[in-house]
Order: structure tokens, then sequence, then C-alpha cells
């Protein structure tokens, strides 16, 4: 059984990022400031960075046929990190959209021939230290509780090259101990992998 949300068309629509912000455009919708480069344009989106945006930090992304986080990298705020971001979303499509990183939680609406039916909250993804354990082992347990459903998520915590310069951007790795009460991760997107 499939609805028309299900539908391989609605689901190219919705992950044509620049037809999207487009269409929100057109409708009056704030949109964050973006700019749509090809694969080879690194340096161009460096420009675009340097001289016309306003923000500090950036998300790259396939312009296309990303989903679920794939090929994003978020918390871009240097050129190697901008390169290394290109490569990620490349792999994915032949142009990659550049965008203002904008913190705080994530929604998602749900509309049904312009009704709108739901709202899903999906907050930024955090670690609490308890001044015994490393980052490691920390990411490990939340996994774990969001195995065993006693967290309620969607996502496991992975452990990838966004990850790495997400602590190293704030000074840890995976072997810090941060003290107790200590949130790491805050205002950037941990990447997640879907385990349903």
């Amino acid at each position: 059984f499939e609805v028309m949300l299900d539908s391989r068309i609605t689901l190219e629509i919705a992950g044509d990022k620049p037809f999207v912000h487009a269409r929100l455009s057109e409708a009056g919708i704030p949109t964050p400031g973006h700019a749509v480069f090809g694969s080879s344009d690194a340096e161009k989106a460096w420009a675009w960075i340097t001289t016309g945006a306003t923000q500090r930090a950036f998300v790259v992304k396939p312009a296309r046929n990303g989903s679920a986080g794939k090929g994003v990298t978020t918390g871009v705020a240097t050129h190697p990190q901008l390169r290394r971001a290109f490569a990620r979303a490349r792999a994915y499509d032949s142009s990659v959209l550049v965008e203002e990183q904008v913190d705080g939680d994530s929604f998602r609406l749900l509309f049904l021939r312009g009704e709108f039916l739901d709202a899903i909250r999906r907050e930024s993804p955090t670690l609490e230290g308890d001044g015994v354990h490393s980052l490691k082992d920390l990411l490990r347990k939340e996994n774990e509780s969001r195995l065993s459903g006693e967290v309620a998520a969607f996502h496991l915590l992975v452990s990838d090259l966004e990850l790495h310069e997400t602590l190293a951007s704030q000074g840890m790795s995976l072997s810090s101990v941060p003290e107790r009460g200590a949130v790491s991760y805050t205002h950037l997107t941990l990447p997640t992998t879907p385990y349903v």
C-alpha cells in the first residue's frame, strides 16, 4: 500500500533542494542564505562564503539525491572543511548546495494537499558528561539506550569524519572525558544512521 507521500515523484521533488528553496521563496517563506555550485566549484563556494554570506558556519550537502543526512556536513567554517564537505556531497550529486547554518532543532512539517497534518521536532543530539566516561563510552551508551527503546530516537549516532570535526571544533576527541553536566555537540548536528 502506497500513498502519494511515498511516491517516487514526491520524494524526488522533495529531495531537489534548489527547487524546494525556490518554491519556499515564491511563497514568501524565509530560507537560509544559500547558493548552488558545480562539483568542482569548491573555490567559488569559498569565495561566496568569505565575501557574500553573513554566517560563520555553513551546511554543505548534495543539491539532490541526498536523504537521511547522506553527504551532508554541518559546521563548515574553514577552507579545508569546505573541501572535505564538497568531496562528501559530490559523491551523491554533481551539484552542491551550500547554505548558512541555522542553529537549533530541526522540524519536519507534513502537509497534504496544502493542509498541515503534523510536525516532528528533532532536537540536536547531545551527550552529557559524567566526569568518568569518555565521549566514546558515552556515545556507545547513548546508542544502546536508543536500540533498547529507552530513548526515543530513529537513528543511531555514528563515528565518522563529521563527528571528529565536530568534536575538534570544541577542543575534544572521542577519548575526552567531559566534566559532569558538560554537554557536547550543542548546536551541531551529529551524523546519524537509521536503524529501523
